[in-house]
């Protein structure tokens, strides 16, 4: 790739990136073989969150994504794992879901009529790497609502999503590596192995919510195990 920006992007954040990709002579296509969000969205773990593999692989190319724009896949038949950036695009939140109507990865229409989303909204919330606050108040529906979304709950016969709920035991969030800190009034989250045979465990920082935490925690497990990853979701 060339118009690499390394005041943006370290290298060695960029050569552990190309680490996960496997370059598809025939295709064209760059399959990304690290971890896998739940949108089924290639996941890379950079400074201290998720982000989508293909919208790391845009910035390196071509520098930081202007707000309110999105990265999209020009060669849909090659898959959601592709990264190669030649293959990507920029597009408003309407070009994306437009393009996902064109390529038949929504619903024409919602079926609840009184419902505030469209199947495209859901699909787009399943999608995004923004938090649940910034979703909210852009779909214009609870925070609740879209956390059950990304979980599967609702909207699953779009989304394509297994629900994930799981149970709140007191201060217990439920999930690995995800404990509530009273001091801080956040969800913590944490994730330990073994080096030179002594137990050391990362702290991931604090988050609103235990789902954000969660996610936190399955990148940084992937990080660490790959596919043998013990994940939350």
């Amino acid at each position: 790739m060339t118009n690499e920006n390394p005041s943006t992007i370290d290298k060695k954040d960029i050569d552990r990136f190309m680490g996960y990709v496997r370059a598809d002579d025939d295709t064209g296509a760059w399959a990304w073989a690290g971890g896998i969000s739940s949108s089924g969205y290639g996941a890379f773990w950079y400074q201290g969150k998720t982000v989508g593999a293909h919208v790391f692989a845009y910035r390196i190319a071509n520098g930081d994504i202007p707000d309110g724009m999105v990265v999209c896949h020009r060669n849909e038949n090659l898959g959601r794992h592709n990264v190669n950036p030649a293959h990507l695009f920029l597009g408003t939140y309407t070009d994306n879901m437009q393009d996902a109507a064109v390529k038949m990865r929504t619903l024409s229409g919602a079926r609840n009529k009184a419902s505030k989303l469209t199947s495209a909204d859901a699909i787009l919330i399943v999608e995004s790497d923004e938090t649940y606050k910034v979703l909210s108040e852009r779909f214009g529906v609870s925070q609740a609502m879209v956390s059950q979304i990304k979980r599967g709950c609702r909207w699953a016969s779009v989304t394509g999503l297994k629900p994930t709920e799981k149970p709140f035991i007191r201060n217990q969030s439920g999930y690995t590596g995800v404990r509530w800190r009273e001091r801080g009034k956040k969800w913590n989250a944490s994730i330990g192995q073994s080096v030179d045979g002594k137990y050391v465990s990362t702290h991931l920082g604090g988050f609103e919510t235990a789902e954000d935490a969660a996610r936190a925690y399955d990148a940084a497990a992937i990080e660490m195990h790959g596919d043998k990853a013990k994940l939350n979701f």
